[in-house]
């Protein structure tokens, strides 16, 4: 997942919707959880536009596997 913290939309302090290139090269929103919103904005609060919000610590994005082996 190549997501940065430039695609998520922040709105008074909350995260509410995350762009993603998905399938097809398709730009989706996808919205957020209001109670994840808010602590994913303090998260990102700090970091560059163009950091990758799932990193490995190179700053590289990880590969899709590895994050679903995080999730569950």
């Amino acid at each position: 997942m190549s997501l940065k913290t430039a695609d998520v939309r922040v709105v008074d302090g909350a995260a509410k919707s995350v762009r993603a290139i998905g399938k097809g090269n398709k730009e989706r929103q996808v919205p957020l959880p209001e109670s994840f919103g808010r602590v994913l904005a303090l998260s990102i609060a700090d970091k560059y536009r163009d950091e990758f919000l799932f990193a490995k610590k190179t700053g590289l994005p990880t590969d899709w596997p590895t994050c679903r082996e995080g999730v569950s």
